[in-house]
């Protein structure tokens, strides 16, 4: 496993083998924690296409 992309204090973009995983740090006042999603091949795509823009708003929304 690898960090492909990332922006500090937000997100981390993994490549695991053929799968992209999304780490997110989501803080909310006083409690803060980290999520781990697997990208659905048509989000893959979109980053293949998008980029880092992409996986911004995608955090965005996790």
């Amino acid at each position: 496993m690898e960090i492909i992309d990332s922006k500090p204090q937000g997100w981390f973009l993994l490549q695991d083998g053929n799968d992209l995983l999304l780490d997110v740090n989501c803080s909310y006042s006083a409690v803060s924690f980290d999520i781990v999603v697997r990208l659905t091949p048509g989000e893959a795509q979109a980053y293949g296409v998008e980029g880092r823009s992409f996986v911004s708003r995608l955090a965005e929304t996790a």
